[in-house]
């Protein structure tokens, strides 16, 4: 039998818990975006394809 280390176990835990706060932080900002896209009157749309 072996033995896991703790701080091991907690290091890893950490990196997951670091790593799903990434993904939901880059969700929230994705959610932002495409509001803010939404928000975007169709007149800037149509001056950023010509420019």
């Amino acid at each position: 039998m072996y033995t896991i280390d703790r701080e091991v176990v907690q290091r890893h835990m950490e990196d997951m818990r670091q790593e799903v706060e990434q993904f939901r932080m880059e969700q929230k900002a994705l959610k932002r975006k495409r509001k803010e896209r939404k928000n975007v009157p169709f007149w800037m749309i149509f001056f950023s394809f010509f420019n």
